[in-house]
């Protein structure tokens, strides 16, 4: 019997042997149905293709061609196919001198230019002890001043009209009395420390690398120093605009002098004074009388700290250039 689906009811309907390879009408439906033939398996003679242990015997290798000195021709690309779409954006190359549009200006550090800065700071530094450090003008006209060596020897210099009694006698004061103008000695050590930081500065750019028998008896120990030599320099250099801060804090020059000498002239006054109004009066009194002398410090003297400043700032620079000694020079970019 052959079991076979009807490709019309859908029905698995059974055929005799002998319907194999007809068309025959299906028995639920009566629609004509194809039936295939029948095959009987057989095997071919032989028995296939033995199969062998042998091993396979080895294919020569075949060298590939020399490639070609001609280069090989692009595939041209399909029909339709928009190339430029996968292309790679052009960049445009920039100058390096440029970001977007703004220009970038280099400024290298030479340390051979770092060199003689604190050198010159400190030269600076000593001339400007010998200019007007503080003074009084009134009308814009100077009458007392004193310079740094001025106030290191308690004096000062004044230019006061001969016929002027009132300011003689306050010159007189400041110049006689105990409580006038009096010495700082902080200014002592700054002077000492300025002298011998002038000197180990100017040592330490006449000799480039010294020794023994180069050097002469007084300079036998700067050999044994040369190694610290930037490390001392920054030092001494600390030190001396902390003495200067300090003279400047400590007020003990001119300014201090014409308070003291104003107190002085109010001092019954001030003594008088048993209510805080009365109290404030006087002080008012005490800070009119001291306005009208217009005491003030100089630009020099300004200028003597942001002096020490830079050669501070200066001489760290050059320690920190010659410990990364063997690499690129520094640069600062300005973009403008």
């Amino acid at each position: 019997m052959i079991r076979q689906m009807c490709q019309h009811c859908g029905m698995s309907v059974e055929l005799p042997d002998v319907a194999a390879g007809q068309t025959v009408p299906c028995p639920m439906c009566a629609k004509s149905i194809s039936v295939p033939a029948g095959y009987t398996p057989s095997v071919a003679a032989g028995g296939g293709v033995p199969y062998s242990l042998a091993p396979e015997e080895p294919k020569p290798v075949v060298a590939p061609p020399p490639p070609s000195s001609q280069p090989i021709p692009a595939a041209a690309p399909p029909p339709g196919l928009n190339t430029a779409a996968f292309a790679p954006p052009q960049s445009t190359p920039v100058a390096p001198a440029q970001i977007g549009s703004t220009n970038i200006h280099w400024l290298t550090i030479s340390p051979n230019v770092i060199d003689w800065i604190p050198l010159g700071c400190l030269i600076l530094a000593f001339l400007l002890t010998f200019f007007t450090w503080v003074g009084a003008y009134p009308g814009g006209e100077a009458i007392f001043k004193q310079s740094a060596w001025s106030i290191l020897s308690a004096d000062m210099s004044v230019t006061v009209p001969s016929d002027d009694e009132a300011l003689l006698k306050t010159a007189e004061w400041l110049e006689k009395n105990p409580n006038g103008v009096e010495t700082d000695w902080l200014l002592l050590p700054y002077f000492l420390l300025l002298f011998i930081a002038l000197g180990f500065a100017c040592l330490e750019r006449a000799f480039k690398n010294p020794n023994i028998l180069s050097l002469p008896a007084p300079l036998a120990w700067l050999p044994s120093v040369w190694p610290r030599r930037f490390a001392l320099l920054t030092i001494l250099s600390a030190l001396l605009l902390v003495f200067l801060c300090g003279h400047v804090l400590r007020n003990k020059a001119l300014p201090g002098a014409m308070q003291r000498y104003v107190e002085t002239n109010y001092s019954e006054k001030l003594k008088a004074a048993d209510t805080s109004i009365k109290k404030r009066a006087a002080l008012i009194q005490v800070g009119q009388e001291l306005g009208k002398y217009c005491l003030q410090s100089t630009t020099y003297r300004s200028l003597a700290i942001w002096v020490h400043i830079a050669a501070v700032v200066a001489m760290a620079g050059r320690w920190w250039l010659h410990r990364r000694e063997g690499k690129p020079p520094v640069r600062i970019g300005l973009q403008l």
